[in-house]
């Protein structure tokens, strides 16, 4: 009786062993993606929508600075698909984000859904010097991540097309401007890039001024832009370059708009027509 209660306690000790040892996410336990250099990311829920295959997480960033995640390289059974970071995760934050994968342009929705595995690196960068700090590659099975799925979200929600012209000028737009030798006046204002997956490259602005009267200062349809090279990542917000402009003692409200803008794909796109906002300068 001893010998066989003994045996029965061995092996359940034995299975125990073997559970502890298996990957938390086969336990229906956490799935950490991250948990190094001052970065966590833990995976909270999975769910294949009509447009993407979106991870909802948990981030926290003890790095010491503002940073983006980025998934690069992203590929599902080896048919390459975008994948869409998280972006200004502040120093000493811990909150509830979401980052996700979708088709490739000119690809179904069929390449993720069909998939067994993806396979995509984690690239971890400093938001202001953009240095790299870290860099890790994942391969794992689509199936897998589903084991944890717990979708909470509506299934109904149809996607809102977007605008090609995703850099604009958003509402409450804060514009510098000083006057300069030569009644000149040269002006700035800040955009931001609304994509959600495309970085921006280069944006060329569009400026002009009107006087007391509304009546444009150069003539109609007269512009004066600059173009300006420099990252935008995704939902981040920069300046523009400076524009200067001749006649500044007549100037009373100038206009800006976003003309054209080059994506981190390449692609270059025009605004048509431009759309403007407007700062009152008297």
């Amino acid at each position: 009786m001893k010998k066989a209660l003994c045996l029965t306690l061995c092996l359940i000790f034995t299975l125990a062993l073997l559970l502890a040892a298996l990957p938390a996410m086969a336990q229906g336990d956490k799935l950490v993606l991250l948990d190094e250099g001052g970065v966590y990311l833990e995976v909270t829920s999975v769910e294949m929508k009509d447009d993407m295959l979106r991870y909802n997480v948990i981030v926290e960033n003890n790095t010491g600075c503002e940073i983006n995640i980025r998934f690069t390289d992203a590929r599902a059974d080896g048919a390459e698909v975008d994948g869409v970071g998280i972006f200004g995760v502040e120093d000493g934050d811990e909150t509830d984000e979401y980052f996700f994968f979708r088709p490739a342009d000119g690809d179904g929705m069929d390449v993720l859904e069909d998939a067994e595995n993806i396979s995509f690196t984690i690239e971890v960068r400093d938001d202001d010097s953009r240095d790299m700090l870290l860099t890790v590659p994942f391969s794992l099975p689509i199936e897998a991540f589903a084991a944890v799925s717990t979708p909470d979200f509506p299934t109904d929600a149809q996607p809102t097309p977007a605008p090609q012209v995703l850099l604009t000028i958003p509402d409450g737009s804060y514009g510098e401007w000083e006057y300069v030798d030569g009644d000149m006046l040269r002006m700035r204002v800040t955009v931001e890039n609304t994509s959600p997956a495309r970085a921006v490259e280069a944006f060329e602005i569009y400026m002009y001024a009107v006087n007391a009267w509304d009546e444009p200062i150069y003539g109609e349809n007269y512009v004066y832009y600059e173009t300006m090279e420099t990252l935008v990542e995704p939902f981040e917000t920069t300046f523009s370059a400076w524009v200067s402009m001749p006649d500044a003692s007549e100037i009373s409200r100038v206009y800006a708009g976003i003309h054209r803008v080059r994506y981190d794909n390449g692609d270059i796109v025009e605004a048509d027509p431009v759309v403007y906002s407007y700062w009152d300068l008297r």
